[in-house]
Formats: C-alpha cells, sequence, structure tokens
C-alpha cells in the first residue's frame, strides 16, 4: 500500500499550518459561542461551545505532537558529541 506512488505527500508542515487553521476556527467559535451562549441564557450554546473548546484543545496538542517530533527528528540528526 505504501507503494502506491499516488502523488500525495503530506509534510509535517502542512499537517500543522491545517492544524493551526482549524485551532484558529475552533477557538473563535468557541468565543462566539460561549458568548451568545452567555448573552441568550442557553445552555446549549454553551455546551456547544466547552465541545468546540475541546476540539481546540485536541488540536492544540497535536501541533504540540508535530512540533515536538520535528525537534527529536532535527536532534538525531545531528550527534552531542560528533559521533554519527
Amino acid at each position: 500500500m505504501s507503494d502506491c506512488d499516488c502523488g500525495i505527500k503530506v509534510t509535517n508542515q502542512a499537517q500543522c499550518k491545517t492544524l493551526l487553521i482549524l485551532l484558529a476556527i475552533n477557538g473563535a467559535m468557541f468565543l462566539v459561542e460561549v458568548i451568545t451562549g452567555v448573552y441568550a441564557d442557553s445552555t446549549g450554546l454553551i455546551a456547544d461551545s466547552l465541545d468546540m473548546l475541546a476540539d481546540a484543545i485536541v488540536y492544540g496538542i497535536s501541533i504540540y505532537a508535530l512540533v515536538k517530533s520535528q525537534l527529536r527528528n532535527f536532534s538525531d540528526d545531528f550527534s552531542r558529541f560528533g559521533n554519527r
């Protein structure tokens, strides 16, 4: 399956950019829904805003994992004592 040569190559940078966009959208939707929910006294909107917040937290953790893996790959390329 991995040698299908389908022409799709996803890099960590592309994944990180996509996750940042999704994080921004979910963060904005969280704020809009929680403010609207409090203003309208709607527990449904407040509950949905908390779901958006949970999604945003998951995206943040995913971004952290991608950045951490990039740093680990970078540090593996350069050993501390010059040994390869």
